[in-house]
């Protein structure tokens, strides 16, 4: 199976996600539904897909700060736990690393232990007990309200080695070293250029205060969720004959 992947619902989706019963009523319910999803500034909609849709993921904001989002899945009937865990990862990516979320929240019945299972296998915390939270056909139950800040999101990340003619970017999730890139001294005097000139490493995108300056000695950065990794420094040295300062 092919990697999940994301990406911002469309009218031309309609016909398929009737089909695979992830949106219901008539094609033209479906679509009048897709339209308000794309107009809405509170609301974002994403097609988790491989070779077919998966899911359809939800994003409803709090406030226009963007700073907390609530999650919302709804699979397809053959989504295993593998898959949901794929579509989880890729969401939490995409809200840390994309969208620059500071806290991502998600319900849970009290008596759905899949979901529970699924949401604390990625760091979700639960945070509260939700009373009387969600209407069932004799009336309300019981939800348990989860939570992720950016802060506790250590599935990406981003690790800084000076050496005197720059500084080595390594970047990678937790099995794998994604990308090495090399900054040179001068070139940049803001992030957005130095993640300007990095464009393709995820961890480029990490929310980020806005202003980074840096030297030929000294790098200060101010990333409020930076996380530092151990990596092996014998192979990152050969990087381009360079010497670590």
């Amino acid at each position: 199976m092919a990697g999940i992947n994301l990406r911002k619902i469309k009218i031309g989706d309609s016909s398929e996600l009737r089909a695979c019963g992830l949106m219901s009523g008539t094609l033209s319910v479906v679509e009048a539904d897709i339209r308000g999803f794309v107009a809405s500034r509170m609301t974002d909609v994403l097609i988790a897909q491989d070779e077919s849709i998966r899911a359809v993921v939800k994003l409803f904001r709090r406030d226009r700060k963007m700073s907390t989002v609530q999650l919302e899945f709804v699979y397809t009937e053959d989504a295993d736990m593998d898959t949901k865990s794929e579509i989880m990862e890729a969401t939490l990516k995409y809200c840390f690393l994309t969208e620059y979320y500071n806290k991502v929240i998600a319900i849970s019945r009290a008596e759905d232990a899949v979901t529970e299972e699924l949401l604390v296998s990625h760091g979700f915390m639960q945070e509260a007990v939700l009373r009387d939270e969600i209407r069932t056909d004799t009336g309300f139950e019981d939800a348990g309200l989860f939570a992720l800040t950016a802060a506790c999101y250590t599935e990406y990340n981003v690790c800084f080695v000076p050496f005197e003619r720059g500084i080595a970017v390594i970047t990678g999730g937790k099995d794998y070293v994604d990308e090495i890139r090399l900054l040179h001294p001068g070139s940049f005097s803001t992030w957005r250029e130095a993640s300007d000139f990095s464009a393709g490493a995820d961890a480029s995108r990490l929310q980020m205060a806005a202003y980074t300056t840096w030297t030929k000695s000294s790098l200060t950065c101010c990333l409020p969720n930076l996380q530092r990794l151990m990596w092996s420094l014998p192979s990152i040295l050969q990087i381009r004959g360079l010497r670590s300062t």
